[in-house]
């Protein structure tokens, strides 16, 4: 279920073009690649968790990468491992 969730919302980023990326409580523990490659319209990525979510983003590291995304105006992170 968690693995479909993120196939569909990097469709829609990939294919139709979205500019909001919604990868909530999904379990990554890094930003998935395809991000830097085909999300260059990206607005708003969510990768944040919510407190009662079994499945949480530990993310504890941002890629170089990220200044890719020129657009990018909002990155949440909130509940993740970043230090």
């Amino acid at each position: 279920m968690i693995e479909q969730k993120i196939a569909k919302n990097l469709e829609r980023v990939i294919k139709y073009g979205w500019n909001r990326l919604d990868l909530r409580n999904c379990g990554l523990t890094a930003l998935p690649p395809e991000i830097f490659e085909y999300g260059k319209d990206l607005i708003i990525i969510d990768l944040g968790n919510d407190d009662y979510s079994e499945t949480k983003n530990t993310i504890s590291v941002i890629p170089e990468e990220i200044k890719k995304l020129k657009k990018l105006h909002r990155l949440n992170l909130a509940n993740n491992e970043i230090l």
